[in-house]
């Protein structure tokens, strides 16, 4: 394909700023297959010198027990562990919002990478799905250790579980 240049500036400026269009006749053309060859090897050059992979196990300082309230569809307390390759154990007593009915809260050995974990478990039987982070303390904003996740029942039917250090 190929595109005519002309510019609004005088000769000795017009690298610096042109107008790319179909319709001046006189001006020059340019090829555009050299510039997206070359933009094309210098994005698969970036891909390949500088790829981005999440570290396994969680951010540093987050090994140790959590305190965790459980909250949405079903309510209460809990622990949880947190080991240097994942969430070891969530264990709670929890409350089913819609019918009253009290049950424990369990899942074990959560995988994390780069501090994310995702993984199953039950809630009064129920399988579940569980997604979250574990995060470091920054001093700043992040006080102490903390962990976050959500989970949901087939039907739907889930919750929130917050802790920390």
């Amino acid at each position: 394909m190929k595109f005519i240049i002309f510019s609004y500036w005088p000769a000795t400026l017009r690298h610096r700023q042109s107008f790319i269009s179909r319709v001046d006749p006189v001006a020059t053309t340019v090829k555009t297959t050299g510039y997206i060859l070359t933009l094309g090897l210098a994005l698969s050059l970036i891909a390949l010198v500088s790829p981005v992979f999440a570290a396994p196990g969680g951010p540093t300082g987050t090994n140790g027990s959590y305190k965790i309230v459980f909250a949405g569809g079903y309510v209460g307390e809990g622990n949880a562990a947190v080991g240097t390759k994942g969430v070891t154990l969530i264990n709670g007593t929890v409350t089913d919002v819609a019918t009253g009915v009290t049950g424990k809260f369990q899942a074990t050995n959560l995988a994390t990478d780069d501090g994310g974990f995702v993984g199953t478990g039950t809630v009064m039987g129920i399988p579940v799905t569980i997604s979250g982070r574990v995060e470091s303390a920054d001093g700043k904003i992040v006080l102490v250790p903390r962990m976050c996740c959500t989970f949901s029942t087939g039907a739907g039917n889930g919750g929130r579980i917050i802790g920390h250090k």
